[in-house]
């Protein structure tokens, strides 16, 4: 004689695996969004203390400001403008001219105050 079998969607299971398949989903169209609006991002394997930002560049100023000791540093402003809004970075020294305005700049760079060193700038 066949025993019924109860359904998978009225057992606790089906809805733990919703709520699992759900989470997935969401987690990947987060990362997919805030990654393709030029977020910055820590990575790297070998240097932990990488960042990267990327965005297309709005604007660049060369200024100065007090660092350590009261001694004056020059620093860099560039804003990029990303899909989100904008992001404002300071860079260490005179390197404006690494970033044309309006075109597409992805920069990577170890954090730091009163600012940040670039490692590297793609301009695309």
């Amino acid at each position: 004689m066949w025993r019924h079998q109860p359904s998978m969607r009225k057992t606790g299971a089906y809805r733990g695996v919703r709520r699992f398949v759900a989470c997935v989903v969401f987690s990947g169209l987060l990362s997919t969004i805030l990654s393709g609006c030029g977020a910055i991002h820590i990575q790297g394997a070998l240097d932990t203390n990488v960042a990267s930002v990327s965005g297309f560049v709005f604007g660049v100023q060369i200024t100065t400001v007090s660092g350590a000791n009261g001694t004056v540093v020059s620093i860099t402003v560039v804003t990029l403008q990303q899909t989100m809004g904008f992001t404002t970075m300071n860079f260490c020294g005179n390197v404006g001219a690494q970033f044309p305005m309006h075109s597409f700049a992805q920069v990577s760079f170890n954090p730091g105050q009163p600012c940040s060193t670039i490692t590297v700038v793609v301009i695309s």
